[in-house]
């Protein structure tokens, strides 16, 4: 198949869409900073977190509630404008890109310090903008097909941080997990259908390591993407289930890596001349 430029715009398109999706979800969930409105922060083991911190940023928000509306707006602004400018292929559009690909990370770090969200689930909004660095065929073919594989080793080092601690081998450990991601709301809702349904599989290892399993299987399965991108469309499927049941199981949202799918639904495009018509 040949990469023309009606895919680039498909694409192009396709991300918007998935971006308000999630950005509406967020509102939905009120995970934004502004709904958030956060009093501390949590500090983690993480060089780049930490460096940002130094710069105060995390207590000049907890004092001007008002900043946390200008870094919500500016994360829905920055993140049009690069798309606007690239079909434009606005003269700054480099910048631009490199400022919404550095925003992006300060918002997603500043998101995962209040404890709603981990930063792996922003990492989608890390890497993604920088497909619009230029508009350009042969950047665009690169890069989707080098954000591909880096999702690819993120997904598949889960799979094998799971054989590395032997968890892939322990029968207790999705109830184990089942137990602690929900013991908050068992404790005031275990008598509502989902309460029962998750004590179910708790009380039943048989059953929740079976879901274990598939999951690690479903992250093992994307070591097949550095080898060939014959199953990319396949493995479309397997990351769309995986998402819906990491939401239904664990209520941890991973929409934002829905974009993901379209550097492998658009990997096995092949170069050619660059047409802008």
């Amino acid at each position: 198949m040949i990469l023309e430029t009606k895919h680039i715009k498909q694409f192009t398109l396709l991300y918007v869409l998935l971006f308000i999706g999630n950005y509406v979800w967020l509102w939905f969930e009120n995970h934004l900073l502004f709904q958030v409105a956060p009093v501390f922060f949590y500090n983690k083991l993480d060089v780049t977190l930490n460096v940002l911190l130094l710069t105060n940023i995390h207590q000049y928000i907890i004092n001007h509630y008002w900043s946390c509306y200008v870094l919500d707006a500016l994360f829905l602004v920055l993140n049009f404008a690069i798309i606007f400018s690239f079909n434009k292929q606005h003269k700054y559009l480099k910048y631009i890109c490199i400022t919404t690909f550095v925003f992006n990370v300060i918002y997603c770090l500043l998101l995962s310090i209040t404890g709603i969200q981990s930063i792996e689930q922003c990492i989608a909004l890390f890497f993604m903008p920088l497909i619009f660095y230029k508009y350009d065929f042969k950047w665009f073919h690169f890069s989707i097909n080098t954000i591909r594989l880096i999702f690819i080793t993120v997904i598949v080092s889960a799979a094998v941080w799971k054989l590395r601690t032997l968890s892939a081998f322990n029968a207790e450990q999705m109830s184990g997990i089942l137990l602690h991601q929900h013991a908050a709301y068992l404790i005031s809702n275990s008598e509502t259908i989902y309460g029962k349904l998750i004590s179910f599989i708790i009380n039943h290892s048989a059953l929740s390591f079976s879901l274990y399993l598939l999951g690690f299987i479903a992250e093992l399965l994307f070591v097949i993407g550095y080898f060939t991108k014959k199953y990319d469309k396949s493995l479309i499927i397997v990351l769309l289930l995986f998402i819906v049941l990491d939401l239904l199981l664990m209520r941890i949202n991973y929409f934002s890596w829905l974009p993901f799918m379209l550097c492998f639904y658009y990997s096995e495009y092949k170069q050619t001349a660059f047409s802008r018509s």
